[in-house]
């Protein structure tokens, strides 16, 4: 039977710099997610594979990404149908073989990245910052960041007048800190904008 054609995803790896070609729309979304959650260092995409038997057929478990995140490995799995609470054959196979190789497991459906428009929307922005930023040194101006907001909590356009940036090259050098851990920013709740507060991780408020 001759294939018709077949669907092809871009996305635009902030981690690397480069663009992937992906053949899922769940996988571009899960190399978003990596390119934007706190503590991630690395990630491949597709590999490792697994054969495994149904039946008299042998079929392949294919890892969609393999993550990095404070120097543990997990392995970040989809479901095309149903749930993350009825997980196929090939997830499960997925599954052990992340336990026999001491690697933590997620699974992923639709349902994961549905609830909240709102933060499904920034990371999809924010990795396209980060994408077109790769090769900007930023280690400077993320120190001159965490100083200026020693005195309390600004926001993106207050932050870009005290580094002489521009509200864009900001908001840049806001999200590479919260990447570390170092600011905490209103990812989940309100709109990529000039008017997001930024404040640093460490500081109490009562």
């Amino acid at each position: 039977m001759i294939r018709k054609g077949y669907s092809l995803y871009l996305v635009r790896s902030a981690k690397y710099g480069t663009t992937l070609k992906l053949g899922d729309a769940l996988q571009k979304l899960l190399v978003t997610w990596a390119d934007t959650t706190p503590g991630v260092t690395g990630y491949s995409v597709a590999t490792p594979a697994f054969e495994f038997t149904v039946g008299n057929k042998t079929k392949t478990a294919t890892v969609p990404l393999v993550v990095g995140i404070e120097g543990h490995a997990q392995y970040w799995d989809i479901t095309q149908h149903g749930s993350a609470g009825k997980p196929s054959a090939t997830n499960e196979v997925i599954r052990a073989h992340a336990e026999l190789g001491a690697c933590g497991y997620e699974l992923f459906d639709s349902e994961r990245f549905n609830p909240n428009l709102i933060e499904t929307k920034n990371r999809q922005s924010a990795q396209n910052l980060l994408y077109l930023a790769h090769a900007w040194d930023t280690n400077e101006l993320e120190t001159e960041c965490l100083m200026a907001l020693v005195p309390g909590a600004l926001t993106v356009a207050q932050l870009a007048k005290k580094l002489l940036r521009t509200e864009t090259q900001t908001m840049v050098i806001a999200l590479r800190l919260w990447l570390r851990k170092r600011v905490v920013l209103p990812l989940t709740t309100d709109y990529l904008q000039p008017s997001w507060t930024v404040r640093r991780a460490d500081h109490v408020y009562a």
